[in-house]
C-alpha cells in the first residue's frame, strides 16, 4: 500500500489535459487577445510600434542632452576654479616681491634677487 502522500504526488505527475485541471485556454492567450482587440479598434501592430520607438527617441536625446550640460558646467566650473588659482598664486608672488623690495632698502643686489617674484608674477599673467 502506498501512503496517501505518495499518491497524491503520482497523480499529480499524470498527464491531464489542461482543461481538466480548470486552466481555459483562453485564460492562457488574455494579452495576445487584448492586442487583438485592441488592433480591430484601429491600432495595427505598426502604428503601436512607431509610436513606442518615438517616445524612446525622445527619452534617450532628452537623457544624451542632460548628461553633455552637466559635462559642461563642470568643466565651466573647474576652468573657474584653475583660474582663480593662478590669480592667487600671482597676489601671492607680488606680495612676496614687495616684502623683499622692503627688507632689501638700498641694496642693489637683493633687489636684483627681487626680481624673480616679479618675473613670475608676470609669466602667470
Amino acid at each position: 500500500m502506498v501512503p496517501t502522500t505518495c499518491r497524491r504526488t503520482i497523480a499529480h505527475l499524470k498527464l491531464v489535459p489542461p482543461e481538466q485541471k480548470g486552466i481555459s485556454l483562453d485564460n492562457r492567450f488574455e494579452k495576445k487577445a487584448f492586442w487583438r482587440k485592441f488592433e480591430a479598434q484601429g491600432y495595427p501592430m505598426y502604428k503601436r510600434l512607431s509610436a513606442i520607438l518615438c517616445v524612446f527617441a525622445i527619452f534617450s536625446m532628452s537623457a544624451c542632452t542632460g548628461v553633455s550640460v552637466r559635462n559642461a558646467a563642470r568643466s565651466q566650473s573647474q576652468a573657474y576654479k584653475a583660474q582663480g588659482a593662478v590669480a592667487e598664486q600671482r597676489l601671492e608672488f607680488v606680495k612676496n616681491y614687495q616684502d623683499c623690495i622692503a627688507k632689501a632698502g638700498e641694496n642693489l643686489q637683493q633687489v636684483e634677487a627681487c626680481d624673480v617674484y616679479l618675473k613670475s608674477a608676470e609669466a602667470l599673467s
